[in-house]
Protein backbone atom coordinates (compact mmCIF):
# COMPACT_ATOMS: atom_id res chain seq x y z
CA UNK A 1 0.00 0.00 0.00
CA UNK A 2 1.31 3.23 -0.87
CA UNK A 3 2.07 5.74 1.83
CA UNK A 4 -0.39 8.64 2.56
CA UNK A 5 -0.04 11.79 1.04
CA UNK A 6 1.12 14.33 3.75
CA UNK A 7 -0.97 17.48 4.12
CA UNK A 8 -0.37 20.39 2.54
CA UNK A 9 1.66 22.85 5.18
CA UNK A 10 -0.30 26.11 6.02
CA UNK A 11 0.99 29.47 6.89
CA UNK A 12 -1.15 32.44 7.87
CA UNK A 13 -0.37 35.90 6.85
CA UNK A 14 -1.42 39.01 8.48
CA UNK A 15 -1.24 42.54 7.69
CA UNK A 16 -2.35 45.54 10.45
CA UNK A 17 -2.01 48.28 11.54
CA UNK A 18 -3.05 49.91 15.02
CA UNK A 19 -5.88 47.16 14.93
CA UNK A 20 -5.01 45.19 17.94
CA UNK A 21 -8.25 44.47 19.31
CA UNK A 22 -9.20 42.43 15.87
CA UNK A 23 -5.55 41.12 15.83
CA UNK A 24 -6.73 39.39 19.14
CA UNK A 25 -9.58 38.07 17.71
CA UNK A 26 -8.60 36.78 14.90
CA UNK A 27 -5.01 35.07 16.55
CA UNK A 28 -7.03 33.55 19.37
CA UNK A 29 -9.59 31.77 16.74
CA UNK A 30 -6.68 30.53 14.65
CA UNK A 31 -4.51 29.31 17.65
CA UNK A 32 -7.10 27.48 20.16
CA UNK A 33 -5.60 26.01 23.11
CA UNK A 34 -5.04 22.29 22.37
CA UNK A 35 -4.89 22.44 18.74
CA UNK A 36 -3.12 19.60 17.23
CA UNK A 37 -1.45 21.36 13.80
CA UNK A 38 -1.38 25.08 14.35
CA UNK A 39 -0.53 26.85 11.18
CA UNK A 40 2.57 29.41 11.08
CA UNK A 41 0.96 32.64 11.39
CA UNK A 42 3.38 36.05 10.24
CA UNK A 43 1.78 39.18 11.38
CA UNK A 44 3.16 42.23 9.36
CA UNK A 45 3.11 45.19 11.41
CA UNK A 46 2.73 48.35 9.63
CA UNK A 47 4.07 50.98 11.98
CA UNK A 48 1.57 50.71 14.63
CA UNK A 49 1.56 52.44 17.61
CA UNK A 50 -0.76 50.38 19.55
CA UNK A 51 1.20 47.33 20.78
CA UNK A 52 0.15 45.46 17.76
CA UNK A 53 3.86 44.61 16.71
CA UNK A 54 4.36 42.80 20.32
CA UNK A 55 1.59 40.53 19.97
CA UNK A 56 4.11 37.79 20.28
CA UNK A 57 3.98 38.37 23.77
CA UNK A 58 0.74 37.97 23.78
CA UNK A 59 0.75 34.75 21.32
CA UNK A 60 3.98 33.65 21.45
CA UNK A 61 3.64 30.91 18.41
CA UNK A 62 3.20 34.07 16.18
CA UNK A 63 6.11 35.19 14.19
CA UNK A 64 5.83 39.30 14.01
CA UNK A 65 7.01 41.22 11.01
CA UNK A 66 8.15 44.91 11.82
CA UNK A 67 7.89 47.65 9.62
CA UNK A 68 9.26 51.64 10.49
CA UNK A 69 5.72 52.54 8.54
CA UNK A 70 2.78 52.12 6.71
CA UNK A 71 4.00 50.92 3.24
CA UNK A 72 1.08 49.69 2.28
CA UNK A 73 -0.82 46.25 2.61
CA UNK A 74 0.39 44.81 -0.72
CA UNK A 75 4.06 45.93 0.22
CA UNK A 76 2.99 43.87 3.77
CA UNK A 77 1.53 40.89 2.00
CA UNK A 78 4.86 40.08 0.22
CA UNK A 79 6.70 40.00 3.27
CA UNK A 80 4.63 38.20 4.86
CA UNK A 81 4.41 35.71 1.83
CA UNK A 82 7.91 35.50 1.70
CA UNK A 83 8.50 34.75 5.06
CA UNK A 84 6.16 32.21 5.01
CA UNK A 85 7.50 28.48 4.80
CA UNK A 86 3.81 26.96 4.13
CA UNK A 87 2.83 25.19 0.75
CA UNK A 88 -0.19 27.30 0.90
CA UNK A 89 -1.20 30.74 1.90
CA UNK A 90 -3.85 32.14 3.83
CA UNK A 91 -4.04 35.75 3.36
CA UNK A 92 -6.26 36.73 6.87
CA UNK A 93 -7.98 40.33 7.58
CA UNK A 94 -7.44 41.50 11.73
CA UNK A 95 -10.60 40.96 13.27
CA UNK A 96 -11.87 37.95 11.07
CA UNK A 97 -12.39 35.13 13.60
CA UNK A 98 -11.33 31.77 11.39
CA UNK A 99 -11.23 28.81 13.66
CA UNK A 100 -7.61 27.30 13.25
CA UNK A 101 -9.10 23.64 13.41
CA UNK A 102 -10.83 24.29 10.20
CA UNK A 103 -7.99 25.16 7.88
CA UNK A 104 -7.00 21.51 6.15
CA UNK A 105 -10.79 21.98 5.52
CA UNK A 106 -10.02 24.36 3.26
CA UNK A 107 -6.63 22.81 1.96
CA UNK A 108 -8.85 19.76 1.20
CA UNK A 109 -11.14 21.76 -1.04
CA UNK A 110 -8.46 23.10 -3.03
CA UNK A 111 -7.32 20.16 -3.52
CA UNK A 112 -10.53 18.74 -4.71
CA UNK A 113 -11.57 21.00 -6.97
CA UNK A 114 -9.79 20.70 -10.58
CA UNK A 115 -11.38 24.50 -10.92
CA UNK A 116 -10.04 26.25 -8.02
CA UNK A 117 -6.96 28.51 -7.87
CA UNK A 118 -8.12 29.23 -4.66
CA UNK A 119 -10.54 29.36 -1.68
CA UNK A 120 -12.30 31.38 0.72
CA UNK A 121 -14.71 30.39 3.88
CA UNK A 122 -18.22 31.56 4.14
CA UNK A 123 -18.08 35.17 5.60
CA UNK A 124 -20.63 35.24 8.21
CA UNK A 125 -21.77 37.95 10.58
CA UNK A 126 -21.98 37.30 14.38
CA UNK A 127 -25.19 35.75 14.32
CA UNK A 128 -24.52 33.33 11.30
CA UNK A 129 -26.18 34.77 8.44
CA UNK A 130 -23.83 34.68 5.24
CA UNK A 131 -22.28 38.67 4.12
CA UNK A 132 -21.40 39.41 0.40
CA UNK A 133 -18.24 38.74 -0.47
CA UNK A 134 -18.08 37.09 -3.91
CA UNK A 135 -18.10 39.62 -7.34
CA UNK A 136 -17.69 39.58 -11.21
CA UNK A 137 -14.15 41.00 -12.02
CA UNK A 138 -15.36 44.81 -12.40
CA UNK A 139 -15.08 46.92 -15.12
CA UNK A 140 -14.18 50.94 -14.73
CA UNK A 141 -17.42 52.52 -14.27
CA UNK A 142 -17.65 49.98 -11.33
CA UNK A 143 -14.01 50.80 -9.67
CA UNK A 144 -14.71 54.38 -9.82
CA UNK A 145 -18.57 54.26 -8.26
CA UNK A 146 -16.63 52.05 -5.65
CA UNK A 147 -13.73 54.24 -5.16
CA UNK A 148 -15.16 57.47 -4.44
CA UNK A 149 -17.69 55.94 -1.91
CA UNK A 150 -15.21 53.67 -0.46
CA UNK A 151 -17.59 50.69 -0.40
CA UNK A 152 -16.61 47.11 -1.02
CA UNK A 153 -16.78 45.73 -4.17
CA UNK A 154 -18.72 42.02 -2.78
CA UNK A 155 -22.48 42.16 -3.42
CA UNK A 156 -22.97 38.12 -3.73
CA UNK A 157 -23.11 35.08 -1.87
CA UNK A 158 -22.20 32.57 -4.62
CA UNK A 159 -20.12 29.58 -4.42
CA UNK A 160 -17.60 30.55 -6.29
CA UNK A 161 -16.81 33.20 -8.38
CA UNK A 162 -14.04 35.44 -10.34
CA UNK A 163 -13.39 37.71 -7.27
CA UNK A 164 -14.16 37.76 -3.57
CA UNK A 165 -13.63 40.03 -1.07
CA UNK A 166 -9.93 40.11 0.69
CA UNK A 167 -11.45 39.05 4.25
CA UNK A 168 -9.62 35.18 4.39
CA UNK A 169 -8.14 33.60 1.06
CA UNK A 170 -6.31 30.69 0.71
CA UNK A 171 -4.09 29.88 -2.16
CA UNK A 172 -0.91 28.18 -2.78
CA UNK A 173 2.26 29.87 -2.38
CA UNK A 174 3.82 28.46 -5.69
CA UNK A 175 1.20 30.49 -7.65
CA UNK A 176 1.88 33.73 -6.04
CA UNK A 177 5.17 33.40 -6.42
CA UNK A 178 4.96 32.37 -10.33
CA UNK A 179 3.39 36.24 -10.67
CA UNK A 180 6.61 37.24 -8.89
CA UNK A 181 4.16 38.19 -6.45
CA UNK A 182 1.98 41.02 -5.56
CA UNK A 183 2.83 44.09 -7.54
CA UNK A 184 3.55 46.58 -5.13
CA UNK A 185 5.09 49.30 -7.35
CA UNK A 186 1.87 49.48 -8.53
CA UNK A 187 -0.69 49.00 -5.67
CA UNK A 188 -0.56 50.62 -2.40
CA UNK A 189 -3.24 49.60 0.02
CA UNK A 190 -6.19 48.59 -2.27
CA UNK A 191 -7.07 46.15 -4.81
CA UNK A 192 -3.76 44.57 -5.43
CA UNK A 193 -6.13 41.04 -4.73
CA UNK A 194 -8.26 42.25 -8.14
CA UNK A 195 -4.66 41.51 -10.21
CA UNK A 196 -4.29 38.25 -8.57
CA UNK A 197 -8.10 37.40 -9.06
CA UNK A 198 -7.10 38.48 -13.34
CA UNK A 199 -3.75 36.09 -13.03
CA UNK A 200 -6.54 33.28 -12.10
CA UNK A 201 -9.08 33.78 -14.68
CA UNK A 202 -5.96 34.08 -17.40
CA UNK A 203 -5.00 30.55 -15.93
CA UNK A 204 -8.61 29.20 -16.29
CA UNK A 205 -9.35 29.25 -12.44
CA UNK A 206 -12.10 30.32 -10.05
CA UNK A 207 -12.32 31.03 -6.56
CA UNK A 208 -14.06 28.09 -4.66
CA UNK A 209 -16.32 29.45 -1.64
CA UNK A 210 -16.54 26.49 0.98
CA UNK A 211 -19.58 26.64 2.47
CA UNK A 212 -18.86 24.37 5.12
CA UNK A 213 -16.20 26.42 6.61
CA UNK A 214 -17.52 29.76 8.32
CA UNK A 215 -15.44 33.06 9.40
CA UNK A 216 -16.99 35.44 11.36
CA UNK A 217 -15.92 39.00 10.40
CA UNK A 218 -17.02 42.02 12.08
CA UNK A 219 -19.61 44.24 11.56
CA UNK A 220 -18.46 47.92 12.88
CA UNK A 221 -20.57 50.90 12.70
CA UNK A 222 -18.94 53.33 9.79
CA UNK A 223 -16.48 56.04 11.65
CA UNK A 224 -16.54 59.66 10.43
CA UNK A 225 -12.97 60.23 8.83
CA UNK A 226 -10.44 63.14 8.15
CA UNK A 227 -10.54 64.79 5.16
CA UNK A 228 -7.37 64.15 4.78
CA UNK A 229 -7.32 60.48 5.58
CA UNK A 230 -10.37 59.97 3.31
CA UNK A 231 -8.90 61.84 0.30
CA UNK A 232 -5.78 59.34 0.74
CA UNK A 233 -7.63 56.38 0.87
CA UNK A 234 -9.76 57.74 -2.34
CA UNK A 235 -6.32 58.62 -4.09
CA UNK A 236 -5.03 54.87 -3.35
CA UNK A 237 -8.10 53.69 -4.45
CA UNK A 238 -7.99 55.63 -7.91
CA UNK A 239 -4.12 54.58 -8.35
CA UNK A 240 -5.26 50.71 -7.81
CA UNK A 241 -8.03 50.92 -10.11
CA UNK A 242 -5.84 52.32 -12.95
CA UNK A 243 -3.37 49.43 -11.84
CA UNK A 244 -5.67 46.92 -12.81
CA UNK A 245 -7.74 48.41 -15.82
CA UNK A 246 -3.89 48.79 -17.24
CA UNK A 247 -3.27 44.91 -16.64
CA UNK A 248 -6.37 43.85 -18.31
CA UNK A 249 -7.24 46.03 -20.77
CA UNK A 250 -4.00 48.60 -21.64
CA UNK A 251 -2.37 51.51 -20.89
CA UNK A 252 -5.02 53.46 -22.59
CA UNK A 253 -7.47 52.30 -20.35
CA UNK A 254 -5.77 53.37 -16.98
CA UNK A 255 -5.51 56.99 -18.82
CA UNK A 256 -8.66 57.30 -19.60
CA UNK A 257 -9.95 56.40 -16.30
CA UNK A 258 -7.52 58.67 -14.54
CA UNK A 259 -8.90 61.71 -17.05
CA UNK A 260 -12.21 60.97 -16.39
CA UNK A 261 -11.95 60.74 -12.95
CA UNK A 262 -9.41 63.60 -12.42
CA UNK A 263 -12.75 65.82 -13.89
CA UNK A 264 -15.46 64.18 -11.61
CA UNK A 265 -13.06 64.51 -9.30
CA UNK A 266 -12.20 68.23 -9.52
CA UNK A 267 -15.70 69.71 -10.30
CA UNK A 268 -17.50 67.13 -8.07
CA UNK A 269 -17.47 64.33 -5.50
CA UNK A 270 -13.84 64.29 -3.86
CA UNK A 271 -12.19 68.18 -4.59
CA UNK A 272 -9.12 69.45 -5.27
CA UNK A 273 -7.30 67.01 -2.94
CA UNK A 274 -8.11 64.06 -4.43
CA UNK A 275 -8.17 65.36 -8.04
CA UNK A 276 -4.30 66.56 -6.93
CA UNK A 277 -3.68 62.64 -5.97
CA UNK A 278 -5.02 61.29 -8.80
CA UNK A 279 -2.82 63.67 -10.98
CA UNK A 280 -0.03 62.74 -9.05
CA UNK A 281 -0.52 58.99 -8.63
CA UNK A 282 -0.54 58.97 -4.99
CA UNK A 283 -1.24 56.12 -2.90
CA UNK A 284 -0.05 54.72 0.20
CA UNK A 285 3.70 53.66 0.04
CA UNK A 286 4.82 54.93 2.85
CA UNK A 287 5.70 57.80 2.15
CA UNK A 288 2.37 59.62 4.22
CA UNK A 289 1.75 58.07 7.70
CA UNK A 290 -1.88 56.50 6.07
CA UNK A 291 -4.44 54.15 7.03
CA UNK A 292 -4.19 50.34 7.24
CA UNK A 293 -7.85 48.88 8.24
Amino acid sequence: MPPEAESPTISAVIVCRNQIDGLRRTLAALLPPGLESPPEVVVVDAGSRDGSGEIDGEFPAVRVVKMPRNFGRTHGHNIGIRTATGDLVLLLRPGVALDGACLQQLAGALAEDGRAGAVAPRLVDSRGQAVPQTFPLPDADTLARQALSLEPLAAGIEARAEAVSADALLIRKSFIAGMNYLDEKRFGDAWAELDLFRQLKNAGRDILVAASVRAIVPQEPPTEQEAATRALLVCDRMAGAGAYLAKRHGAMAEISFKIKMFGKALFGAGGFRVAAGIFNGVKIDGSQDGPLA
